[in-house]
């Protein structure tokens, strides 16, 4: 479906003149979520990023985006983006009908690659855990609350509903890659790595999901403090400049923010370089590094980042094929891409095996 951005859109930033005032429109590759992205680029150069949310995400829950966003970059944090207001208006959301459209600055730079040698790689951990704590330093004006992790509670019941899946998961969910395989509908590399993951998950499931419960259950109803945290801050979504090898030059993709322990953050971030290789003790060591260098964690949600790693890379391997193979969901990208995330966290639960 061709994705184009309608001229009153661009006029409610760039005012009636817009089409003299913004001099190109690139369409950005489509991720998994189903919002559109343009990079648009004005006459004198400075860059933006029109987004267009998905279908369902209402107005308010863009608004709570956006005032995490504008407390954190005013806050001395220029790590996330700059939310822009709408011309002559208090508003930084326009609705067109059915879906709502933002513009924030341009976040330039790249991810860390995993080809990078693993020295390179533990000191871009290190940096990205460090740019985290700024963030979570630059947000602590939002409030903070004592109360229980969420992520262990959402945890500990998506195991129970991925258990009660799991011999549909087996028999039917493979049934359905074989029937589409057949039909074309998937290719041969996603057909793979399905299979390989339903074997994975018949075999180990049951015992992991032991395991899961008995690290986490004694986070369940512990008091930990709890502020608005990324949560979905893996490896994709932290920038560098020159691959890397210098500092973060920002960080992308907050449709996930909540209230919740700020260990979510650093075990999603850890965890997403777990298929490097690299001894899980040496990730943590340089995770937890750095991001004492802008910000502290308890003992006990130093604890729960670690405990959180196993279940999170076990329940989005389930989820993966659960979405894919059981119930058939269609994502707006090449397949390819869906192969390698599934790919992705097989490598990750095999090197925490």
């Amino acid at each position: 479906m061709q994705r184009s951005v309608p001229a009153e859109i661009l006029k409610s930033w760039f005012g009636p003149t817009a089409n003299s005032i913004v001099s190109s429109i690139e369409t950005m590759p489509p991720g998994f979520s189903g919002a559109d992205v343009f990079r648009v680029t004005d006459s004198i150069g400075k860059t933006f990023a029109l987004k267009r949310y998905s279908v369902g995400t209402t107005i308010d829950r863009i608004n709570s985006i956006h005032r995490f966003l504008s407390a954190v970059y005013h806050n001395d944090c220029q790590l996330v983006p700059r939310v822009c207001p709408v011309l002559n208006a208090n508003d930084t959301v326009v609705w067109d009908g059915l879906r709502g459209w933002e513009l924030v600055t341009w976040v330039s730079g790249s991810p860390i690659k995993m080809t990078t040698n693993h020295r390179v790689l533990l000191d871009g951990l290190s940096k990205g855990a460090a740019a985290i704590a700024n963030v979570h330093r630059a947000s602590h004006s939002l409030g903070i609350h004592q109360q229980p992790a969420a992520a262990v509670g959402v945890r500990l019941k998506r195991a129970d509903e991925i258990s009660k899946l799991l011999d549909q998961l087996i028999c039917e969910g493979r049934a359905n890659v074989f029937s589409d395989s057949l039909s074309a509908k998937i290719d041969s590399e996603l057909t793979q790595s399905l299979l390989t993951a339903i074997d994975f998950l018949a075999k180990r499931w049951q015992s992991i999901t032991k395991s899961i419960s008995e690290s986490l259950r004694p986070f369940a109803n512990m008091r930990l403090s709890n502020q608005h945290v990324i949560r979905d801050v893996h490896r994709e979504h932290i920038f560098f400049d020159h691959d890397g090898i210098s500092g973060v030059s920002g960080i992308i993709d907050f449709d996930a923010i909540r209230v919740d322990s700020p260990a979510t953050d650093l075990s999603r971030w850890t965890t997403s370089f777990v298929s490097s290789g690299i001894q899980l003790s040496e990730l943590w060591n340089s995770a937890f590094a750095g991001y004492r260098q802008e910000w502290g964690l308890g003992e006990h949600e130093e604890s729960l980042a670690r405990h959180l790693t196993l279940a999170s890379a076990w329940i989005s391997l389930a989820n993966w094929v659960i979405w894919v193979a059981l119930q058939r969901r269609s994502f707006p990208v090449e397949p390819n891409r869906v192969a390698a995330r599934i790919n992705e966290c097989l490598k990750t639960v095999e090197f925490l095996e």
